[in-house]
């Protein structure tokens, strides 16, 4: 995803749409793994935002789909709800 869509609600977007992709598939949790690099210290606090909960294992977080409320997005629709 380019910075560019960054914090202007793209990224909650994605997640929710993926997230209800993920349970309309039947998962019970997605995992998320941020993986440092020189670029993307950007979205290094993407996943809490989106409300992850760390895993205790370094840069693992787990969204319980059964537990988390989605994350939310005021104006960008989606075709397909």
């Amino acid at each position: 995803m380019s910075c560019r869509v960054l914090g202007r609600q793209m990224e909650q977007f994605m997640v929710r749409r993926l997230l209800l992709d993920a349970a309309a598939a039947g998962a019970v949790s997605v995992k998320g793994v941020y993986l440092p690099s020189a670029k993307n210290s950007l979205v290094k606090g993407l996943y809490p935002r989106m409300g992850f909960l760390p895993t205790g294992e370094e840069g693992v977080y787990r969204f319980r789909l059964d537990e988390g409320d989605l994350p939310a997005c005021d104006f960008i629709a989606d075709a397909n709800s």
